[in-house]
């Protein structure tokens, strides 16, 4: 279930949140966000809340814009 509204787009690729609940003992992780279409290799967000998973897609999928 994709918890991202539907016009939430990082460089203009759709976005996707996922509640993940690892089994880890953290809280850390609970989220992660993707590009629709994930192919292998894309840059996945992870964070407490959706938000904060969607702040670090952003990031990451910036860095690797900027770098090639």
């Amino acid at each position: 279930m994709n918890l991202a509204p539907p016009c939430l787009r990082i460089l203009g690729r759709r976005v996707v949140v996922c509640r993940e609940l690892p089994p880890i003992p953290t809280s850390l992780f609970d989220y992660s966000a993707t590009f629709q279409g994930y192919d292998e290799g894309d840059p996945i967000g992870r964070g407490r809340t959706p938000v904060d998973a969607v702040a670090d897609l952003k990031e990451q999928a910036e860095q690797r814009e900027q770098s090639t």
